[in-house]
């Protein structure tokens, strides 16, 4: 199944993880437009995919110097809503940095805490 209809070009590195409602995430570096895309399984279907973070409109957008060109993405859920996304820049620059993204998901109801 083609998730990401005519998006294609994956860079190296996806993630994937499931929150407390059962939903599948799916999150992975795609080129033009060059970002990391977000979608979900709901049992069903894939949800249309969605911009996590641009790094570029277009090939030689000028913006994307301003930006990380994220590889190597992973995905997890912490308290059963909250996607937590890492990456890192580029393999070929001089210093390999680890960046980190949260999101809350709205209509999902978070894990009820263990007693201590």
């Amino acid at each position: 199944m083609r998730m990401f209809g005519n998006l294609v070009g994956q860079a190296a590195g996806a993630g994937m993880t499931v929150d407390s409602a059962g939903r599948i995430h799916y999150a992975t570096q795609i080129r033009y437009p060059k970002a990391i895309w977000h979608a979900y399984w709901d049992k069903n279907n894939w949800s249309s995919p969605s911009i996590a973070y641009l790094i570029a409109q277009y090939d030689k957008d000028p913006a994307a110097a301003q930006r990380i060109h994220a590889h190597n993405v992973r995905l997890a859920t912490r308290n059963g809503n909250q996607l937590v996304m890492t990456f890192t820049n580029s393999p070929g620059e001089s210093q390999l940095v680890l960046y980190a993204m949260h999101r809350t998901l709205e209509d999902v109801a978070p894990l009820e805490p263990l007693p201590t």
